[in-house]
């Protein structure tokens, strides 16, 4: 049961903005949503983007980035009590595996050479599925008549 988050072209490639639009799905899988003192450490810039209604949930979001990049960075965001909070939601939520192993690779390509950067590479849904019913369409003209 796959689920898609849709993020604009121009922006895929940064993970730092992926993982904030992934936090927002985890929100819904969760129930979470941010503090105020985790929206009283956004960025004043970031912030004022958004009406107050949006920031605690634009504020989780900054939270699962962060804790995606680097999980010292997303305590010291949120503090130690919401980081048990956010850890306990993704075990109920059956996604802590998951996420998990969705932060140590990204973790690992943070930390890779700028060449290994340079060959990995993000795929654009689009394309996966075009070559998916390629591989599919290639599957039914092997298969005996």
């Amino acid at each position: 049961n796959a689920r898609y988050i849709a993020v604009r072209s121009n922006e895929a490639s940064s993970y730092a903005i992926t993982m904030h639009e992934a936090g927002h799905a985890i929100a819904d899988m969760t129930g979470l949503t941010g503090t105020q003192e985790m929206v009283g450490r956004l960025n004043p810039l970031f912030a004022e983007s958004y009406n107050a209604q949006e920031l605690p949930g634009e504020a989780f979001a900054e939270f699962v980035s962060l804790y995606m990049r680097d999980s010292r960075m997303a305590e010291e965001f949120a503090g130690s009590d919401f980081m048990r909070t956010f850890e306990s939601a993704l075990r109920r939520a059956d996604i802590d595996k998951a996420v998990h192993q969705a932060r140590d690779q990204i973790q690992t390509y943070a930390a890779a050479s700028t060449l290994d950067r340079a060959k990995a590479g993000i795929i654009d849904q689009a394309d996966a599925q075009r070559k998916d019913s390629m591989a599919d369409e290639r599957c039914r003209l092997d298969a005996p008549a």
